[in-house]
């Protein structure tokens, strides 16, 4: 495992012992085995690297996974994920601050979407509706991962998570699938 992903080990593991009000750099460091000036080559803050956490377990996805066609498996993904991790991913979510996991969360996700459409589409720029339409698909992003943090238990089986996903997915119009 890369420093990053060492580093970011720490904090899942410190976060959902200690809390996240609870855990400084210096514990991250500590239970990192890494200097301080290697966590700042990284992060800027605790709360940078919290939040980071999610998209690198999310990207690692993407990469092996992303063949243009198939963002439901990615989604299916991040249910998992956020289930499998829901006790840290819980704690990160009571942020109340531009440093919060839901704004982190809103930004991935429309950065990501905006990258995708581009992309699929030739685009070098987005109009007006297309930035209102990523913005709202984003927004519905954090109502998912909302419902899996609630309720974690709700969603043991991957197959709930998957049927969830596509039912999610069943009305989607159709500029979405530009975007997916």
């Amino acid at each position: 495992m890369d420093t990053k992903g060492i580093i970011l080990n720490a904090v899942v593991q410190l976060v959902s012992k200690k809390g996240i009000s609870n855990v400084t750099v210096q514990d991250i460091i500590e239970q990192a085995s890494v200097s301080r000036r290697t966590f700042y080559k990284y992060y800027t803050d605790k709360y940078d690297a919290m939040n980071s956490y999610f998209s690198w377990e999310i990207e690692k996805s993407i990469k092996n996974k992303f063949n243009g066609k198939n963002w439901e498996e990615i989604a299916i993904d991040i249910g998992i994920l956020l289930r499998d991790h829901a006790n840290y991913f819980s704690e990160v979510a009571h942020m109340n601050s531009l440093d919060s996991f839901y704004h982190y969360l809103r930004l991935w996700a429309e950065d990501t979407y905006t990258s995708f459409y581009m992309k699929n589409t030739g685009k070098d720029r987005l109009n007006e509706e297309e930035e209102i339409l990523i913005s709202f698909y984003a927004i519905g992003n954090l109502i998912y991962v909302e419902k899996i943090l609630k309720e974690p238990d709700k969603y043991k089986k991957d197959s709930v998570i998957r049927d969830f996903i596509r039912m999610a997915l069943k009305n989607v119009p159709e500029i979405y699938y530009t975007i997916l």
